[in-house]
């Protein structure tokens, strides 16, 4: 899955939309999402913000914006997933909008509640987010800083 999730506060808003699933680190009480930028970990987002330099434009003509993490930089990490259920089929959620999400089963019976087929056992479907069969739990679990002298 890419870096390119949404911020936790957006800067036109204020609000606090629900974070897609993946790794992400908090700074200054903003959560962005972590990733890659060549072999060193980074801050991601898609608004221009200080201390963070602009990448170019991506394929879809959005702009990105990127912070490198130092080593010894110490920031507050998290990992969000998010699972539930849809029609009695245990469900991931893999993307989200804040009007639809897609979700990924590994049930066989997925196949009779219209999910499509992506791979080998595992069926996906986009649902919209006020479907009443749907039942979300978002988690968000405390990790390890994945940079420095402990991983990287």
């Amino acid at each position: 899955m890419s870096v390119g999730r949404r911020q936790r506060r957006s800067p036109e808003t204020g609000t606090a939309p629900e974070l897609a699933p993946g790794l992400y680190a908090r700074l200054d009480g903003v959560d962005y999402p972590l990733g890659h930028r060549g072999s060193t970990w980074a801050l991601w987002t898609g608004h221009q913000t200080p201390g963070f330099t602009p990448t170019g434009f991506t394929k879809h003509g959005t702009r990105r914006f990127f912070r490198t993490v130092a080593p010894d930089e110490q920031l507050e990490c998290f990992r969000v997933a998010r699972h539930g259920t849809y029609r009695d089929l245990t469900i991931e959620i893999v993307s989200s909008t804040p009007d639809q999400v897609v979700a990924v089963s590994r049930d066989p019976r997925s196949r009779d509640a219209g999910f499509s087929s992506i791979d080998r056992g595992q069926w996906s479907i986009a649902l919209r987010t006020d479907d009443p069969d749907l039942r979300v739990t978002t988690t968000r679990t405390a990790v390890p800083a994945p940079w420095g002298s402990a991983g990287s």
